[in-house]
């Protein structure tokens, strides 16, 4: 241990600086020379250990880490291992500016972490601040150093407890602790390590600190570190401590000081520790009895009306809903009085064991009455969740039961409310189940019901739906349709996506938005989808083996089968089967497949990759869209989804979503297809921005295998225009009043524009979209959107665009603020004077032009 500082000398604090760069060390003493010290300096890592230790000593060391020969790291650890210079505050001053770097220089023991470039005011307060506290700490020190030793022995005699008292305070499993704050040394009684199992007590806060649970760590510490007056009690009340053997025992602890500094700061405190678990187990017994069902160990009627309450008000704040489930067992009250209650107390033990597997984390079930139990769904995002839970329960509460020796059946009703809709209080929501409940057992056996009663009609159709699915293979009502994909670049058919199809007899056609959300809860999805895997490569090499180009099939793979741990061996399988080459297959993942265990999933990736399968991500944008997945998937393919699609040349934010994807994708070296396309408008936009290919109605729609074969026979071609030049002088007028579009059209025939006129925003938007334009004369009042908010939308899709506003309306206010936003470069009035607005749209084309030569002469900025 090193001994304790001398006294002060009259010398200014002395700063040592290392640094192996010249220039650095000059900037640190200049920084340095308004403050009141000395400064050292050393060019590396043996000069910095020659001067930390040499006389006077340096108050504070300001330490480089990138240093050639021995490094910031080594120095540091060179000092603390020196008993003569491990008191030496050490701050790094470095340009490594991560986090990380941060944390593990001050793990090693710095007091500091400094960036370059420096920051003058903030470098010199930091420096300031620390010899301050180093100033502070070496006067406690000599303090310490100087305490009597006589007083030391005095409060030790002070403190000891006689044989008796020990005896009785052993009984009462109490045990004696006391701290010495100056050396932070702690000492325990026998008894007190006694009641913790130990042989020996713990000599120091930090080592008695491990033995406590560590969400009372802080507040312990605090209890016994914080000043107290004289006179005034250290309490601590209810934490944990872990015993020798692993158990943890509930405490209690008290304190005060008995001895204190010249400014009545604590030097000795003693205490009791005593063990209240017994106490502790005996107020959760009384708490678990007025809210536990004795027989289920499941929540009572007032713990459950408890949690709905809870339940209501936290969805209500996020918006969501919240499901009310009552469920009542048939034929219970025979089973209890033929086999007896001993009988009828084990059926419900099983009843309520099987419906505890059915819930998920944070939803509540309990009993509300004999044969009556409740559950709360929270956060409940889509009705059908509480129908498949329903239909779980009913399933589960069927299963047969032994019962002395006897197989008894049990079936349940079941009524469900929803909050808000059906109730916005718990006791609204318990009125609307009951009658939902009555209504269920009005029905018959095994049923359930919604206060809704359109929900039935939805829940009925559900369950005819499912029950047709399942034999829907069998029944060969299943089928595939394939949409072709077509290359932006060529107009080229370069694949297909196979797309599911299902007609009942009965149901007639069901849409897929419908019945693969209930293929996906029920299971079905994982045979339909093994079937349609198989059929799509088989009906793929059949067209090779017909003469046909190769094309890449497109499968979408659900997040149910993604999570198959051998889904590459059901591929591999397929493929050997079919003969389909493995390169002609792209799988389409979901972002909602792998989200759970993003670990799992890129594994399952790679062994997808190792097969030689293309993966593409489906529906990018509508997830989380994280980068970090991009970048550790193996994707070859982004999917734009069809929502940004729809609007895309109108709406700035899902163009800016789409464009900003395209280049992403292209930065990264994935092929970048659209889905949903169905005008030459969007195909224009999205070819313009350099989209690889696009999948849509503009081209065609999901085809059955025979017309689709006949379309490649046909060798079908998306047309595509040549690109039109971008510098050309393109003017586009907006009026809803078609003898104004003439009348302007005659005017500046002779102006060799290329006139392009739209009576509506929305065909203005489709010029746009379709070839570029210079300069835009709109009108203000239109019946479907202003001409200033169709400036401003244009001001964001196209910002290049000379934007000129043509109204008899003075709406001033509007039009003002548009100019003042940007989004209109003049405001011109009707009637016109012919000569002003030739004049004024030839200088709008010279603006739109010098910009068009600014921007071409704008050097590219450099890269780092």
């Amino acid at each position: 241990m090193s001994a304790p500082p001398t006294e002060p000398s009259m010398h200014r604090p002395v700063v040592l600086a290392v640094d192996d760069n010249p220039a650095n060390l000059a900037l640190i003493s200049a920084l340095l020379e308004p403050l009141p010290v000395s400064i050292r300096l050393a060019e590396n890592g043996q000069q910095a250990l020659t001067g930390a230790t040499q006389l006077p000593q340096p108050d504070l060391i300001l330490l480089d880490i990138m240093m050639p020969g021995m490094d910031g790291h080594q120095v540091l650890a060179h000092l603390r291992d020196n008993p003569d210079t491990r008191q030496i505050p050490v701050i790094y001053v470095t340009a490594m500016d991560s986090s990380q770097n941060e944390e593990a220089g001050l793990q090693e023991g710095a007091v500091d972490y400094i960036t370059k470039p420096i920051k003058p005011a903030i470098f010199r307060a930091r420096i300031t601040q620390h010899l301050a506290l180093k100033k502070a700490r070496d006067a406690l020190a000599r303090q310490n150093a100087n305490l009597d030793t006589e007083v030391k022995r005095q409060v030790v005699e002070n403190t000891q407890l006689s044989t008796r008292l020990q005896l009785a305070l052993s009984a009462a499993r109490i045990g004696i602790w006391e701290f010495r704050h100056d050396t932070q040394q702690l000492q325990w009684s026998e008894d007190l390590c006694t009641l913790l199992g130990l042989t020996q007590g713990p000599e120091t806060l930090e080592q008695a600190a491990e033995l406590l649970d560590p969400a009372d760590r802080a507040r312990v510490l605090q209890a016994i570190l914080s000043p107290v007056a004289p006179g005034q009690d250290v309490t601590i009340e209810e934490f944990r401590a872990r015993h020798a053997n692993g158990r943890w025992l509930w405490l209690e602890a008290r304190g005060r000081s008995v001895q204190f500094t010249a400014d009545d700061l604590p030097l000795l405190t003693v205490g009791t520790m005593s063990d209240i678990s017994q106490r502790k187990a005996a107020e959760r017994r009384i708490e678990h009895l007025a809210s536990y069902d004795q027989l289920t160990e499941l929540p009572n009627r007032s713990l459950f009306a408890d949690r709905l309450v809870q339940a209501i008000n936290s969805t209500r704040r996020l918006g969501r809903q919240t499901a009310l489930i009552q469920l009542d067992l048939d034929r219970f009250r025979t089973i209890n009085e033929t086999l007896g209650p001993p009988a009828g107390d084990a059926v419900l033990c099983e009843v309520a064991r099987r419906l505890r597997l059915q819930i998920r984390d944070g939803d509540t079930l309990g009993r509300r009455s004999g044969n009556e139990f409740g559950f709360v769904m929270t956060n409940l995002t889509q009705e059908r969740d509480a129908i498949s839970l329903a239909q779980r329960l009913l399933e589960a509460i069927a299963q047969p039961y032994a019962v002395d020796g006897q197989t008894v059946a049990l079936s349940a009703n079941i009524g469900i409310a929803i909050a808000p809709r059906d109730g916005d209080c718990a006791d609204e929501l318990f009125k609307a189940c009951d009658i939902a409940l009555a209504s269920a057992k009005q029905a018959g056996r095994n049923t359930f019901r919604f206060y809704a009663p359109e929900m039935n009609a939805d829940a009925a159709r559900r369950l005819g739906l499912e029950s047709a699915l399942r034999d829907a293979i069998a029944r060969q009502e299943l089928s595939v349709v394939y949409q072709p994909q077509v290359s932006l670049d060529s107009g080229n058919i370069i694949g297909m996506e196979a797309l599911l199809r299902w007609r009942n007899a009965e149901l007639g056609q069901i849409s897929p938005a419908e019945f693969i959300p209930i293929a996906e809860e029920c299971g079905l999805i994982l045979p339909i989808g093994e079937w349609v895997l198989h059929t799509a490569c088989q009906q793929a090499r059949r067209w090779l083996d017909l003469g046909f180009a190769p094309l890449r099939l497109a499968v979408n793979v659900s997040a149910r089968q993604f999570g198959l741990p051998d889904l590459d061996q059901i591929v591999r399988r397929t493929l050997t089967d079919t003969g389909l080459p493995a390169a002609s297959l792209e799988l389409e993942i979901t972002e909602s497949a792998f989200i759970d265990n993003v670990d799992e999933a890129v594994a399952m990736c790679r062994k997808l990759k190792t097969l030689g399968v293309m993966l593409s991500l489906d529906d990018f944008g509508t997830g989380y869209s994280s980068l970090s997945y991009l970048s550790r998937f193996p994707f070859d393919k982004i999917k734009i989804d069809q929502s940004f699609i729809r609007d895309i040349i109108e709406n700035p934010v899902n163009a800016a979503i789409a464009t900003s994807t395209i280049v992403m994708g292209r930065s990264l070296n994935l092929a970048v297809l659209a889905e949903g396309v169905e005008t030459e408008a969007q195909a224009s936009f999205l070819r313009g921005r350099r989209c690889d290919a696009i999948q849509g109605y503009l081209f065609s729609h999901p085809l059955p295998a025979a017309e689709f074969e006949r379309l490649l026979a046909g060798r079908h071609r998306l047309p595509l225009s040549d690109l039109p030049a971008e510098h050309g002088q393109t003017l586009l007028i907006v009026d809803d009043e078609p003898n104004i579009l003439n009348a302007l059209t005659r005017l500046l025939r002779r102006e060799a524009y290329t006139i392009l006129s739209a009576t509506s925003p929305s065909q203005a938007f489709e010029h746009l979209a379709r070839q570029p334009v210079q300069v835009i004369l709109s009108d203000q009042r239109m019946p479907d959107m202003s001409g200033t908010e169709f400036f401003a939308r244009v001001r964001q899709l196209y910002p290049h665009t000379i934007r000129l506003v043509l109204t008899g309306y003075t709406d001033l206010e509007s039009v003002t603020e548009a100019i003042n936003r940007g989004a209109i470069y003049k405001f011109l009035t009707k009637p016109w004077d012919d000569d002003l607005l030739r004049e004024q749209l030839r200088e709008a084309f010279r603006l739109s032009k010098e910009q068009r030569i600014t921007a071409e002469c704008q050097p590219a900025t450099p890269h780092d």
